[in-house]
């Protein structure tokens, strides 16, 4: 599977000894280009710990209403200087952003939600709300004084005078005053104390038998490995040893990175389906689910080292071996649910395969588009993933509407929200100034991909804290011109081939998804399409 760890180097993922490595074949399909502005993931709000703060002393309880997000500040993010404020009347964000219910921001690593060895999939406690970030903060955080939830008082005089950091913040300590690597922790739910945090041994072992744990894959910032039904996307942070030739990720750029991860992990809708609530307006199960973030510090673990030498042998690793990082090295590891092969590995039989994916697509970024703004901005082949488990329904509920669809037997899911744009939960902006790579922008001319960075920057103005949906239809585009030109099954009629052709082309006219969902390429396969508090199907 990929985890969306792409190259920086060039705009083409080719296969390893490949003569065109260092540029594009005819007609090839590019992976992402290095970006530089990977090191400006931006925030809107008075600072990126407005992130922190919103989750951590402000976030309603699971399935209570969240107020409708005003036009917030924007903020630019940029590896020169400080955030920058910008005034309210100057952010271009619709206000049609709706946020119906608080996400479950399940930011440990918590064992109770991740997948069964013996059945792979995620075995849910009986009270799913006790996972909310909410839940966790009251029984270990204090933020500015006040914790989240009525237990706030007991916790803090439990704490006592040897109480770790993030069990016992000093009252009055706003998240403001903590550097970017203490609100990662606070997010995480870890000790604020460097000297407390686990091992990559611990972290993992706690979780996972090191002996099983296998590498799938790498990228230019981190290594992908997966054990017990779970991937862990490790990226070494913070650190002065260069990695594979590039600096080490900054904490500010994980804090932002995670914000986007978990605000969409929350699109779920897990706390009013357990709950038995009304749905909120809009869910989708079509993005990676997050199982947790964590910290962990150390050498790499021993058995990860074997094993990243083991595929080494296999493969050859484009990666400087991870034996080089030292004890005091700073790592941050997400552990992601397994979505199955990405669209460039996975063959497609069938037209009805096709048609439903770039339908899960749709339905999925349409969700996102009404829920909190969302753009991915970088939907290649390599990060949308797929598994043939023989699902005939998908599902989302869109504006308050249940939509059901067939899904031919695939399930889609989409990863990799390093470029993404949308708005958190307590209604800042976190987007990725593309602006700052020029680069990104001069792919070859002609080739579907770098056309659609191009297509991008027009749309947005190269202003990219804008929120400009059509964006999203864009990459559909793309998608459609894949499948159209690489990954078109051998059973496809004429008509199969027309029918996409006109729907690619039509596909550059859309405004959002949420528009693109219902055109005519579609309609065959919905069947189901109305209000009401009920939930129906699989969500896409």
């Amino acid at each position: 599977m990929s985890l969306g760890l792409s190259r920086r180097a060039s705009i083409v993922a080719l296969p390893r000894g490949s003569t065109a490595a260092h540029g594009l074949k005819e007609g090839a399909a590019p992976q992402r280009p290095g970006s530089q502005a990977q090191h400006r993931l931006s925030a809107v709000g008075e600072s990126a710990s407005a992130v922190v703060a919103e989750v951590s002393s402000t976030l309603p309880e699971a399935g209570s209403p969240v107020s409708q997000p005003g036009s917030p500040a924007r903020v630019g993010s940029t590896a020169q200087g400080p955030l920058q404020s910008v005034p309210p009347e100057q952010a271009d964000l619709p206000a049609s952003c709706s946020h119906a219910v608080a996400p479950p921001w399940l930011c440990n690593i918590d064992p109770a939600r991740m997948p069964s060895p013996q059945h792979g999939m995620p075995v849910l406690p009986e009270e799913d709300e006790e996972c909310a970030l909410g839940q966790l903060l009251e029984t270990k955080l204090v933020v500015q004084g006040q914790l989240h939830g009525s237990q706030g008082q007991a916790v803090s005089e439990e704490a006592g005078p040897d109480a770790r950091p993030s069990q016992a913040v000093q009252e009055g300590q706003a998240p403001e005053s903590l550097t970017p690597l203490q609100q990662l922790l606070l997010l995480c739910g870890q000790e604020l104390d460097l000297e407390y945090l686990p091992s990559m041994e611990e972290l993992l072992g706690q979780h996972v038998s090191l002996g099983e744990v296998r590498k799938i894959g790498e990228g230019t910032f981190g290594e992908a490995f997966k054990a017990g039904g779970v991937v862990f996307k490790i990226v070494p942070m913070e650190g002065q040893t260069m990695v594979n030739g590039e600096p080490q990720k900054r904490a500010d750029e994980i804090l932002a990175e995670a914000a986007i991860t978990l605000t969409l992990s929350g699109l779920r809708g897990h706390s009013a389906a357990n709950d038995h609530q009304a749905m909120p307006e809009n869910v989708t199960k079509g993005f990676v689910e997050t199982y947790g973030v964590g910290v962990c510090r150390g050498r790499y673990a021993a058995q990860l080292q074997k094993e990243w030498h083991r595929w080494d042998d296999q493969h050859g690793s484009e990666n400087d071996p991870v034996d080089v990082f030292g004890g005091d090295q700073l790592y941050v590891v997400y552990v992601v649910a397994d979505g199955g092969l990405d669209l460039e590995h996975f063959e497609l039989r069938s037209f009805d395969e096709l048609r439903s994916i770039l339908l899960q697509v749709c339905l999925t970024l349409a969700v996102a588009e009404e829920g909190c703004q969302f753009e991915h901005r970088d939907l290649h082949w390599g990060n949308l993933l797929i598994r043939r488990d023989g699902s005939k329904h998908v599902g989302c509920r869109l504006r308050g509407c249940d939509v059901t669809a067939q899904a031919a037997g695939v399930t889609v899911t989409l990863i990799d929200f390093t470029l993404s744009r949308l708005v958190a939960a307590g209604g800042e902006a976190v987007f990725c100034d593309l602006a700052a790579d020029p680069a990104l922008f001069k792919g070859p001319k002609g080739n579907v991909q770098a056309e659609t960075y191009r297509r991008m920057k027009k749309a947005t103005k190269n202003n990219w804290s804008t929120f400009a949906p059509c964006t999203n239809s864009l990459w559909v585009h793309y998608l459609a011109d894949i499948c159209l030109t690489h990954k078109l099954p051998a059973s496809c009629s004429s008509s199969d081939k027309h029918e996409l052709r006109s729907f690619r082309k039509r596909a550059l006219t859309y405004s959002c998804c949420a528009e693109l969902l219902w055109d005519e390429f579609f309609l065959p396969q919905f069947l189901v399409a109305s209000s009401g508090n009920g939930w129906e199907g699989e969500a896409a």
